[in-house]
C-alpha cells in the first residue's frame, strides 16, 4: 500500500518505486544499501505444491505440503503470513494449483537487508496438540461471543501445538503455561530438513507447478530512517 508520504518522497526524488521477485528456492533476499531503508507496499504470492505427483498413493504426501510459510525478516522486524494452497491432481503426472496469486498490501519498513524465506508445514506424523480449557486470565469471552473459560464453552479450544516436539504454538502465548518450551504465540514452525523446500526436479512435467514466485513492491528511501523524513 503506497501512503502520501513515500509517494512525496518519490516525487521529490529522495526514494524509488522497484519491484523485487523471488523464485525457486525458499530463501532469497532485497538488499538495503547503506544509510538507506525500504517499505515493502505490497507483495503477490503464486501457489505452488513442492512435490511433484509420480505416482495416486503420493496423494497424501502433496497434501501434506499444500501449506506454506513466508517471513520478511530484518534487524528488528519479521513479517510472518501462512498460505494455504488448493489443487488438483492431472493425469497423476503434475498438480494443478488452483488459487488465483494472491495480492497483499502492506507497510513493512526496513532498515537493513531483508532475508525472505519459505517453507512447508510439518508434515503430520510430527504433530501433537492439546485441546481443553482456556485458563480464566485469558479473559476470552463466552459464547456466542468467543470461546470462553468454562468446560461447557470450550471443549475444543485449542491449547497448545507441538511441531516435531519440540517447538510449541500457544494461540494465547504467555498466558499459558510453557513448561520451559520454546514457543511462539503465532502459528509459525521452524525451518528445519523436514520442512525447507524440496529442490526442483526440470524433468518433471509440472515442474513450473512445484516452486514459489513472489512478487515485491517496494520504496527504498535515499537516507536513513528518521521520522522527521516520514
Amino acid at each position: 500500500m503506497i501512503t502520501d508520504n513515500l509517494i512525496r518522497l518519490i516525487e521529490s526524488g529522495q526514494a524509488q518505486y522497484k519491484v523485487h521477485t523471488i523464485g525457486i528456492g525458499g530463501s532469497s533476499a532485497i538488499l538495503v544499501p547503506k544509510n538507506n531503508y525500504i517499505v515493502i507496499i505490497d507483495f503477490s504470492f503464486s501457489h505452488f505444491i513442492d512435490r511433484p505427483l509420480i505416482a495416486p498413493e503420493d496423494l497424501a504426501q502433496l497434501m501434506d505440503n499444500s501449506v506454506h510459510f513466508v517471513e520478511f525478516r530484518s534487524k528488528g522486524n519479521a513479517f510472518s503470513y501462512c498460505m494455504r494452497t488448493n489443487f488438483l491432481p492431472v493425469l497423476n503426472k503434475y498438480v494443478m494449483p488452483v488459487n488465483n496469486a494472491e495480492q497483499y498490501n502492506t507497510y513493512q519498513l526496513h532498515k537493513t537487508d531483508c532475508h525472505i524465506d519459505i517453507w512447508r508445514m510439518e508434515p503430520r506424523n510430527s504433530w501433537t496438540y492439546t485441546y481443553g480449557i482456556l485458563p480464566d486470565k485469558t479473559n476470552e469471552d463466552s459464547k456466542p461471543t468467543g470461546y470462553g473459560t468454562i468446560a461447557v464453552s470450550n471443549a475444543n479450544t485449542l491449547l497448545d501445538f507441538r511441531f516435531a516436539g519440540f517447538i510449541v504454538y500457544y494461540p494465547f502465548g504467555a498466558l499459558q503455561s510453557q513448561n520451559g518450551d520454546t514457543f511462539y504465540n503465532t502459528f509459525r514452525c521452524p525451518i528445519t530438513s523436514f520442512n525447507a523446500l524440496i529442490p526442483i526436479d526440470s524433468a518433471f512435467t509440472g515442474v513450473n507447478y512445484t516452486y514459489p514466485i513472489v512478487n515485491i513492491g517496494y520504496v527504498l528511501v535515499n537516507h536513513p530512517f528518521d521520522k522527521n523524513n516520514r
